[in-house]
Formats: C-alpha cells, structure tokens, sequence
C-alpha cells in the first residue's frame, strides 16, 4: 500500500499595468502596486495491490483540489480585476486480474576452483509464453475490450 500526498502555496507580487512609454524606460516599475496572483493546490493519492486467487487486485484513488486568486490594479478609468478559481478533482482506478498458472524452468551450471567460479544461466529455458502483467478497458459506449500483456 502507497500514500502520497503534498501540498503546494506560491504567491506572487507582479508589476502591474504600466503605459507603453514607462514600460520602454524602466519596465520593472510596478506602477499599480497591488498586483498579485495566489496559488495554491493539494493532492492526496492512495495505491495497492494484493493477490487474489491466482491473480492480483489493485486500486489506486486521488483527489485534487487547486485554487487561485488573481488580483489585477488598473488606471482610472478602467475597474481593477479579481479572479478567483478551485478546481476539484477525484478518480481511480480498480483492476482485477486472473492470471492462469504456468511453469518456467531456470538452468544454472557452475564450476568452482581455487577461489574462482564459471558459471552459465539460462532462463526461461523452455521458452514459456505467459503473461506476468495486463490491464485492460471496456469501451462503455461500443461494448468492445482493449488492452495489452507484457511478456
């Protein structure tokens, strides 16, 4: 079983609006101060897997939220500008899967002499062709199934 978690805040106190003519001379005067944009995000993700029958059963669950405000001072006329977003975020992901049994054969053969050793291993020696990780997806508007096998 995994966790994971974290969490991240960053604020920042940009330059504001500033006319052409004073941004061509000096463009790091912030000429409407109160400028400033606030960000913030979490994410808390739970994984594991454990074995069931011949197969194996995992689930991974997340959630995440994120949230800005955004503050923008602008010259009169024009209104000064707010912005705030939360974003929400939650899914997983559940997999059984039953894999059939199946045998794999390993050969090794050594000589040892005076404090030195040969050796030669061989495996997979009969060449067995199983599967030892899957996953796969139902397409829910067609019915039909994809996935892939790693050998």
């Amino acid at each position: 079983m995994s966790l994971q978690a974290y969490a991240i805040r960053s604020r920042a106190e940009t330059a504001g609006s500033l006319p052409e003519s004073m941004f061509d001379t000096a463009p790091q005067i912030n000429f409407t101060p109160g400028d400033f944009d606030d960000l913030d995000a979490q994410q808390l993700a739970l994984s594991g897997y454990t074995p069931v029958g011949s197969g194996h059963a995992s689930l991974t669950a997340y959630f995440r939220r994120s949230g800005g405000e955004r503050f923008n001072v602008n010259q009169a006329p024009d209104p000064n500008v707010r912005g705030l977003t939360t974003n929400y975020t939650a899914g997983g992901t559940n997999e059984t899967t039953p894999m059939d049994s199946y045998f794999v054969a390993n050969a090794r053969l050594g000589y040892t002499r005076a404090g030195w050793s040969v050796s030669g291993v061989v495996t997979n020696l009969f060449d067995s062709k199983r599967a030892t990780f899957g996953t796969f997806n139902e397409n829910r508007q067609t019915g039909s199934s994809s996935g892939f096998l790693r050998l």
